[in-house]
């Protein structure tokens, strides 16, 4: 008989501690703290976050592009589909409220530095520039910004020559400089090295 209650009491004492919840999976299940947790972050952090999540960087991409068409103001921009499309994932874009460039031209197109710290110039790009005549980056500047916030920039009077040029430096000093513009193949955004479509 005591051998069957010491083996019941056994039984019992295994069960119970069977019962008892893992010590570390409390964090990673609690939803609730989870989301006050996301509710007690700066916003910055909220929204670096939300800009690492919204776009599949590669490992070479300095910068995402997206080209939205040819809306003349910035509240016909934020009304297209493809900018409300995008802003769903990438709620920064909402902060926009301005065209940044206005250069000659329609073509206009959505910049997002990968860098958030990055520095911004964007030149006047002229023919002479492209045949090596002039320097490049001797032209006007037409934006700068010291952060690496999205920005909408209007141009490209040409297919053949863009109009502008955009220089991004990274708080590690790297820098790179490309043009926006659309393909004479497909009439789509012209992807460089170095810069991805933003889709």
């Amino acid at each position: 008989m005591q051998k069957f209650y010491f083996s019941l009491l056994i039984a019992l004492g295994l069960s119970a501690c069977g019962n008892q919840p893992a010590e570390n999976t409390v964090a990673i299940t609690d939803t609730t703290a989870a989301k006050e947790q996301s509710s007690n972050m700066p916003a910055e952090t909220k929204e670096k976050a939300a800009m690492k999540w919204a776009i599949e960087w590669k490992d070479s991409s300095f910068v995402a592009v997206s080209y939205i068409g040819y809306e003349k103001t910035i509240d016909g921009i934020k009304a297209s589909e493809p900018f409300k499309s995008l802003a769903l994932r990438l709620p920064q874009l909402n902060k926009i409220d301005e065209i940044a460039v206005k250069a000659q031209g329609e073509e206009l197109y959505l910049i997002v530095p990968r860098d958030k710290d990055a520095k911004v110039t964007v030149y006047e790009y002229t023919f002479e520039m492209a045949t090596k005549e002039k320097p490049e980056k001797s032209g006007m500047v037409y934006y700068k910004s010291e952060t690496g916030s999205p920005f909408i920039v209007k141009g490209n009077i040409s297919d053949i020559c863009p109009n502008m040029q955009i220089e991004l430096t990274s708080r590690n000093g790297e820098s790179y400089t490309f043009s926006p513009s659309l393909s004479l193949e497909n009439g789509k955004l012209s992807v460089a090295r170095g810069m991805q479509e933003l889709e």
